[in-house]
């Protein structure tokens, strides 16, 4: 039996795909970017202990935006090609790979797009997903991905952010069928850009009444 031993929050920082989580005095941040910030609302988060990027375009990894929450200690981690927009050192992340930072637990999964075109844009080698395992619950954030069949392997998972805007990531129907295929007790829809996070829950009732799905705008918690 697991023991929960701290509480989680996890806060969504902007429209994109940009979340903070937080397990006692550790803060992780995933996908930094300050891409439409004024426009769309984006809102502070703490300074980071661990920076998590699914892959290297501006809206996911920017290099202002990962200066300016870190401490000297703080752990980045990501693609390769993140070091390049970053211009700094790394540690570099494939699917399969792990990595902790206290009571943090990280790991790397495949995030792709299916398709020659759209797979020049998210490539299975340029990106990849992460499973967060803190607080004996195990969030997984999507990165920008296609529905694919490694999300049926995934194991035991308690939050799911995913993305729904069909522009080179899953569509609300695909998102469906990727949170049934994960079976989350949570959904978050993210990288909504144009699609409508309240028809992607409204699917979510009639497909799979038994996932609760919570829609988040920038700087609402979510705390599990």
């Amino acid at each position: 039996m697991v023991i929960r031993v701290m509480s989680v929050t996890i806060k969504r920082l902007s429209d994109q795909s940009w979340f903070e989580i937080k397990a006692g005095d550790r803060v992780a941040h995933i996908d930094p970017a300050y891409v439409r910030m004024a426009k769309r609302g984006a809102v502070p988060g703490d300074q980071a202990d661990l920076i998590l990027l699914t892959h290297a375009h501006m809206d996911h990894c920017d290099r202002r935006a990962v200066g300016d929450f870190c401490r000297d200690n703080t752990t980045i981690a990501g693609p390769s090609s993140c070091a390049r927009t970053l211009r700094r050192n790394i540690h570099t992340m494939s699917p399969g790979d792990e990595i902790a930072m206290g009571e943090i637990r990280v790991r790397a999964v495949a995030a792709y797009n299916q398709g020659f075109i759209r797979h020049l844009l998210h490539g299975k080698d340029a990106c990849v997903g992460y499973l967060v395992t803190v607080g004996g619950m195990t969030i997984y954030h999507a990165g920008d991905t296609d529905f694919i069949p490694e999300m049926s392997s995934l194991g035991p998972v308690d939050v799911a952010l995913l993305p729904i805007s069909g522009l080179v990531t899953m569509n609300i129907e695909d998102a469906v069928k990727a949170a049934i295929a994960i079976g989350p007790k949570v959904v978050v829809p993210m990288h909504q850009n144009r699609a409508n996070p309240t028809r992607f829950r409204e699917k979510m009732i009639s497909a799979a009444p038994g996932i609760k799905v919570v829609l988040m705008k920038a700087g609402d918690e979510l705390t599990v």
